[in-house]
């Protein structure tokens, strides 16, 4: 008996010092938790996570408590569904999020970033506020390439001081960026081949609460290249360098006034515009005006971009405003030609606006009968041809009508002309005729429709 014990109690000793270890490094495991993360369980619960300690400043967390909490599959399913709020929190290091699933609404407002921010290709099942947010390393960059949003995206009021790509980001709601600021005039916005199923705001746009928020500022340049959204809004948006938006393919447009929202009624167009292959079915009221002044200021001459929005007035039963879309086009196109090519556009232009206005050429006709009624008014001024001739009426009227029209034949200009020591009138027969030669084929020509 007395043997058994002592045989065992090797044993025991183990099974204690064992037990000791693991409960003292369970212990060690179980250590106080950080202000920060103490502040991060709330989140877990659905309450707002503010990092503002008592002196009213911001509390720093490095970024990897993030990545740990979406990374990891078990951590997100412990996320409430009233969602996952975080403010006034200063993110410290890069923060990867790429190719994560967020099954909850993430409010992240009023937060600071000091490095690289990744959301390429991850998926959000619900709504994502950044409003408020700063990406403050200007060497370093915002990327949501190829990310999923199965709700909207509030870009509200950020600030972004390096560059910033949402490549091919597929938004089922509306995008919100109105009243932010993209300060590195180095740095090209892009939203290439975005797929927004509602309306992209970066101009003036309310928020979920009806807010009003104020146009967006890009120091350098902005693309919305390939873009397909429900609707466009771009009212008043400075964009200081380039503005492309070719090839995008808008439903509607709204407002496309791109300009100085703090200077009112000065026009500070983007340093470059592309447009080409932009299409959109439908143009609020005053987008038109807004887009032909896009199109005059681009420095590549596109007729398409022109014709697009001249057969849009067309078909909206708006032939003035689609006549003057065509007008603008055409003196476009005369800026690139030689002189005579030149001359000639400017010729036609004026008689009958390239074929819009026929009747000037009536218009026109009829004026210089009138003047020319007026010169040979006087018939001791006008004498017969031939002393042999008939004696015909004459009339000063029929006399500039018959000199002015080559096709019609009222034979007074065959029988009359103006006396030999009139040279003034003499002369001005010659112009008469030449005029009544130029007028009257082009006018025939616009009405017939040859002129276009």
């Amino acid at each position: 008996m007395v043997f058994d014990v002592v045989r065992g109690f090797p044993f025991v000793v183990f099974a204690v010092a064992t037990l000791f270890l693991t409960t003292k490094g369970e212990a060690q495991n179980r250590r106080a938790l950080t202000p920060e993360e103490r502040i991060f369980a709330s989140a877990f619960r659905g309450k707002p996570a503010d990092f503002v300690n008592d002196d009213g400043e911001a509390r720093t967390i490095n970024s990897s408590v993030i990545e740990d909490i979406f990374a990891d599959a078990d951590k997100r399913k412990k996320l409430s569904r009233l969602g996952f709020t975080v403010k006034h929190a200063i993110f410290h290091g890069y923060l990867n999020l790429g190719s994560v699933e967020v099954p909850v609404t993430l409010h992240w407002e009023n937060c600071e970033f000091d490095d690289a921010v990744n959301f390429s290709s991850s998926h959000f099942s619900a709504p994502v506020f950044l409003t408020g947010s700063k990406f403050t390393n200007q060497a370093k960059k915002l990327t949501m390439n190829n990310a999923r949003f199965d709700d909207l995206l509030d870009l509200n009021q950020v600030t972004v001081a390096g560059a910033a790509e949402f490549f091919q980001v597929k938004i089922a709601g509306n995008l919100f960026a109105s009243d932010g600021a993209f300060t590195n005039g180095n740095a090209n916005i892009r939203f290439d081949q975005a797929d927004v199923k509602g309306a992209m705001f970066l101009g003036n746009a309310p928020d979920e609460d009806g807010l009003s928020f104020k146009p967006t500022t890009f120091a350098g340049s902005l693309s919305l290249a390939d873009v397909k959204a429900l609707e466009l809004n771009l009212s008043e948006v400075t964009v200081k360098k380039t503005l492309d938006l070719r090839h995008a393919n808008v439903q509607t447009v709204l407002d496309l006034n791109v300009g100085c929202f703090d200077r009112p009624g000065k026009l500070c167009l983007p340093g470059n515009v592309f447009l080409e292959g932009l299409s959109y079915e439908d143009l609020q009221p005053g987008a038109g005006d807004q887009l032909l002044a896009l199109i005059d200021h681009a420095e590549d001459y596109s007729a398409r971009s022109y014709t697009q929005l001249e057969q849009y007035y067309r078909t909206h039963a708006q032939p003035e405003p689609a006549d003057d879309v065509f007008l603008r086009m055409k003196g476009k196109e005369r800026e690139k030609l030689k002189f005579l090519p030149w001359l000639w556009s400017l010729i036609l232009r004026g008689l009958v606006g390239y074929g819009r206005y026929p009747e000037n050429a009536l218009y026109y006709s009829f004026a210089f009968v009138v003047i020319g009624t007026l010169i040979f008014w006087r018939r001791e001024n006008v004498v017969p041809r031939s002393q042999d001739d008939t004696p015909q009426t004459y009339n000063p009227f029929w006399y500039s009508f018959d000199l002015l029209t080559p096709f019609i034949d009222l034979h007074q200009a065959d029988f009359w002309m103006p006396r030999q020591d009139w040279q003034f009138g003499r002369i001005y027969a010659h112009v008469h005729r030449i005029l009544g030669w130029i007028l009257v084929p082009i006018g025939i020509a616009a009405i017939t429709g040859i002129i276009k």
